[in-house]
This record gives C-alpha cells, structure tokens and sequence, in this order.
C-alpha cells in the first residue's frame, strides 16, 4: 500500500487540511503540537475506523481526543492510496451519530463495501492491534506490546496448522467454546424435559395402581353381598305348594265322585261341586302365577349382577393394559433418545475439535521461527552495521540478542541498540503477520539513535519497496538525507 493524498476536513487541530505524499521516504516536518502526531492519528482512523469508549471519557480515548469542538457532524476525511498499482479513495465520517464509510476504485468508478471486507482485503487482513505494534511506531513506543506476542503466536500455529494465516486460531476456539455451551444448554433442557414426562408417567401408574385395587376390591365386596343375598332367598323363600294343590285337587276329585254316585240328584251339591272345582282352578292359576312373577323377578336380579360383574371385569382389565403401556414407556423413558444421542455426539465432536486446534497452536513451525529470526536478524545486522548478527525468541517471544560469546537479555543492551532491536522485529513481524505490504509510519521514533544509528537506518528505509512517513520537529532527518544523498518528499505543517 502507498499512500497518495489526504484531506482532513475536521480532526484535531487539522481543519480542511490536504496533504499530498511521495514515493519512498516521506519527512513530515512541523514545530511541536503542529499535528503530526494527529495527521498519524488520522490515518490510522481513515484505515481501522474509529470509535468512542464507552462509559467515562478516558485520556486514551482518541475520539474525544480528536472531536471538533463545534462540528461534530464534520468530523470527517477522505484518503486515496494505491494497492497493486491500483488506486482508491476512502471517505469517512466519524461522528458516531452519523458514522458511514465509503470506498470507491478510481479505476472503474466501483463502489466497494467496507461494511463487508473489502477495505480488509485491501489491507491484507491485519489488525489494528498487529498495524500500531508494526508499521506504526509512536513516540516512545518502539516497544513491542502484548498484542504483538500474541498475534505472532496465533500466526505461527495458524501457518503451521492450514498453511494459511487467514484462519484465526483464537476466534475459532471462541466459536467452539459458544457453540458448546449451547450444546450443554440444549442437553439440560432435555434432561428436564425427560425428567419431567418421566414423573408423569410415576403418578399414573400409581393412579392405575390404585384404581386397579380399588376396583378389585369393590368387586370382591359385590361378590360376597350377592353370596348373601342368595343365601337369605333360599332361607326366606316359601316351599313349593305343587304337591299341596295337587292333594287339594285330588280330594275335589274324589268328592265330586261321591256325590255324583251317591246323589245324583241332588242339584245343591252340583253346585257346591261345581265351585269347589272352580276354587280350584283359581287357585292353581294363581300359584303358578305368583311363582312366575317370581322367576322372573330373580331372573332380571341375576342379570343386572352379572352386567355389573362384567363392568368391573371391563375396567380391571382396561386399566391394566393402560399400566402394562405405561410401565413399558417408562422402561423406553431410561434409555436415551435419537436427539440425545445427537447432542452427545456434537458435544464430543467441538471438544475434539477445541483439543486438537489447542494442541496444533501450540506447536510452532520451527521452519516459519527460522524464517522470522532470519528475517530480524538480516534487518538487525544492516542497521547496526554488522555488530549484532543475530537475535532470536523464546516460547513467550522474549528476545535475546547473539553477542561475540553468548547469548545477550535485552534489557542489557544499551537503549540505542534496544531500539534497533525493536525496529527490526517490528519490520520483520509486519511483514509477517500482513498479507499487504503497508507503509511505514514513525513519530519521533528515532531519538535515542547516535548520528551512526540514525545514518544506518534511514538508509536502509531508503533500500525498502515500502513507504515511509517520518514525523519529525527538528528537521535532523532532512540533514541526514540530504548528506547521504536520499531523494525524499517533504511535508511541512504549519
């Protein structure tokens, strides 16, 4: 990436201010609180954005530092720079009630989205952590910081692991780890779930239970009334009166013979026959009668038993097939179901996952070190000329510089060569970690370097493809420059 122009509408101190850049080494020079560390400030927002921290207003908080006082809503700029030869122009807004950015291919007139990575793309994927630990050094900043490790770690294993640093190691663990406890959710609403059909299917069995033994006994109870009630019949029921009448008719018979042979005629006795024989008839009619009424009297009385007989027997037995399913789906109730199973074998499939990407992290492609080191060495070498050759990292990406006969800690160097040293890393690293090449971006970061340290790296700055911007109050790099023989573009704010 190069930077072409800038315009600042409103940032800071800088108001409708136009800064057009040049190819190679860029010497911003002004007097202090001119806005050189505010033009820095704005270019790191152009390309990452910005944004206000939430709850009290903090002194690193950059965009209140930055907010016009009486324009808020002009909070705004636009910057043109090349990616491949390409040219583009990105306007931003930064007022957060009305924040918008637009990115637009002067090639073509296409309107890109920043919204959706195209702006990323652009700038080869990096952080705004990786970019101000690499490209951008601040004033008294050199200083690696914590993101730097960090990142140069997830890099390492990334392109270690998938041969791509595309992939973010950190964030996928963090997507695992969400999408686990969602698994651990789901498996507890089922267990509650289960546990609760479970304990309705306990209280209807012991319903089914209960109705069953109540029914039994109800129909136990019915069995020994309807016993007694037939005993009392057969105790209270009166004897058979047929060999009664039959004696009675027989004796009418007889008497009505006798006094047909004896007194024939005597009409009197006919009559008296006659009705002896009709009280008769009357009184057999009415016996058999009466027994019939009573026949069927104890008929409907043993039907209307047996129905109620057969009502218990009909419910008993619906009741018990109802708790033989009931029992039958509580033994299916214990095992564990198809969705279960399901989440069991998600849940197992993320923490494989989570383990393998956690253990593959941490193992770091000693050819891609080998890489790193070799490049910070190189760069090392070249700016102090040859007296350190070589420097390395340990596990935690502590540094230690390769003297004549050992191994040197870096807080033992003087703080001239441990700024060398941080350089190099720095250059070495954002190369690394950015899949486009940035430019350089230094803010009075070359004040502790003699006169011999400076000369060496401005110019191997001059030896690099990437821009540089120099920030500087004295003009000491326009000197340096200007004796070594550099062509630069200088920029002066007033």
């Amino acid at each position: 990436m190069k930077l072409l122009e800038a315009y600042i509408e409103n940032f800071g101190k800088l108001h409708k201010k136009k800064i057009t850049f040049g190819e190679g080494i860029n010497v911003i020079c002004g007097a202090n609180e001119a806005g050189k560390s505010t033009l820095q400030e704005f270019l790191t927002a152009m390309l990452f954005g910005l944004e206000p921290m939430r709850g009290r207003i903090k002194k690193e908080d950059i965009y209140r530092k930055y907010e016009p006082w009486n324009a808020a809503s002009y909070y705004c700029g636009r910057l043109r720079f090349q990616v491949e030869d390409k040219p583009f122009c990105l306007t931003r807004n930064f007022y957060h009630k009305e924040k918008t950015a637009e990115l637009i291919s002067e090639t073509d007139g296409e309107e890109l989205s920043v919204a959706y990575g195209d702006l990323d793309m652009l700038l080869g994927n990096q952080t705004k952590e990786i970019y101000l630990n690499t490209w951008c050094i601040k004033q008294n900043k050199a200083a690696t910081g914590k993101e730097l490790a960090d990142g140069l770690t997830e890099y390492l294993a990334n392109v270690e692991n998938t041969g791509t640093a595309s992939i973010n190691i950190q964030t996928a663990l963090k997507r695992l780890e969400k999408q686990r406890k969602e698994i651990l959710t789901q498996k507890k609403n089922l267990l509650q779930k289960k546990q609760q059909a479970l304990e309705a299917l306990q209280v209807e069995e012991r319903i089914l239970q209960q109705d069953i033994a109540s029914l039994k006994e109800q129909r136990s109870l019915r069995e020994e009334a309807q016993t007694e009630i037939r005993k009392e019949q057969t105790k209270t029921e009166p004897k058979r009166q047929r060999p009664l009448a039959a004696t009675f008719f027989a004796v009418l018979m007889v008497f009505h013979l006798f006094l047909k042979n004896s007194y024939p005629f005597l009409g009197l006795f006919f009559m008296v026959e006659m009705i002896l024989i009709l009280g008769t008839v009357v009184a057999i009619v009415c016996f058999y009668r009466k027994k019939g009424k009573v026949a069927i009297i104890e008929t409907t009385s043993d039907k209307k038993s047996e129905e109620k007989e057969d009502f218990f027997e009909e419910q008993i037995r619906e009741k018990e097939l109802r708790l033989l399913n009931v029992r039958e789906t509580m033994e299916d109730a214990g095992a564990k179901t198809r969705e279960e199973l399901e989440t069991e074998q998600k849940e197992q499939a993320i923490l494989l996952a989570g383990r393998t990407i956690q253990t593959l992290s941490e193992e770091i492609s000693q050819d891609v070190k080998e890489e790193l080191f070799f490049a910070a060495s190189s760069i090392l070498a070249e700016i102090t000329e040859g007296r350190y050759q070589k420097l390395s990292f340990n596990q935690e990406m502590e540094i230690t510089v390769q003297g004549e006969d050992r191994m040197i800690p870096l807080e033992s160097l003087s703080m001239g060569t441990i700024e060398q040293v941080y350089l190099a890393v720095r250059i070495a690293v954002g190369r690394l970690l950015s899949e486009e090449s940035m430019f350089f971006s230094f803010d009075e970061a070359f004040h502790m370097y003699d006169e011999k340290r400076y000369r060496a790296v401005l110019g191997y700055l001059a030896r690099q493809p990437e821009q540089s911007l120099i920030f500087s109050c004295d003009g000491r790099e326009t000197e340096v420059l200007d004796s070594l023989g550099i062509s630069y573009h200088k920029i002066t704010l007033a």
